[in-house]
């Protein structure tokens, strides 16, 4: 996993088109897939729609992290294909947030130390698991049907 801000984006991309990324990692039986942090600014959907033109073999997930954006266009951000969803991330009560910009908080150690039972932090942490348990379904899921259809990894390897 590779987090870009914006300053290292273009140079990223474009070291990974000069390298062969694609194609390499294709050879190699993995798939790329690269989650898009949202937002409603028209630049933004202008970058993802260009990195997509350009990154033809990767899969595009567009992740909505409504403390950054309230709301998108979801026709700005279309997925790689209808089964992979717009993963959201909900926004927390300023109070939670409060509790979670404290220097040193650690989500692992709050959700292990945390008498009392569930808190909304828990209910946060669990939706956006559950977003990205589906999306590793899915991704599991056009594997099996590809490897059904005879498009399977032997042939990812042939091919590339």
């Amino acid at each position: 996993m590779i987090d870009l801000g914006q300053g290292l984006f273009d140079q990223f991309f474009k070291v990974m088109a000069e390298i062969g990324f694609e194609d390499e990692a294709r050879r190699r039986s993995i798939q790329p897939i690269i989650l898009f942090i949202t937002d409603s600014a028209p630049f933004t959907a202008q970058t993802y729609a260009g990195l997509r033109g350009r990154l033809e073999q990767t899969i595009f997930v567009p992740v909505h992290n409504e403390a950054a954006s309230f709301m998108i266009i979801g026709q700005d951000f279309p997925p790689s294909s209808p089964k992979y969803e717009i993963i959201r991330m909900p926004r927390l009560s300023p109070i939670v947030r409060g509790v979670i910009d404290r220097p040193g908080f650690s989500f692992s150690t709050y959700k292990g130390t945390q008498p009392g039972g569930p808190t909304e932090v828990h209910s946060w942490i669990g939706k956006i698991f559950a977003e990205f348990r589906e999306l590793e379904l899915q991704l599991l899921l056009g594997e099996l049907e590809s490897s059904l259809r005879g498009g399977g990894k032997a042939q990812m390897q042939q091919t590339g």
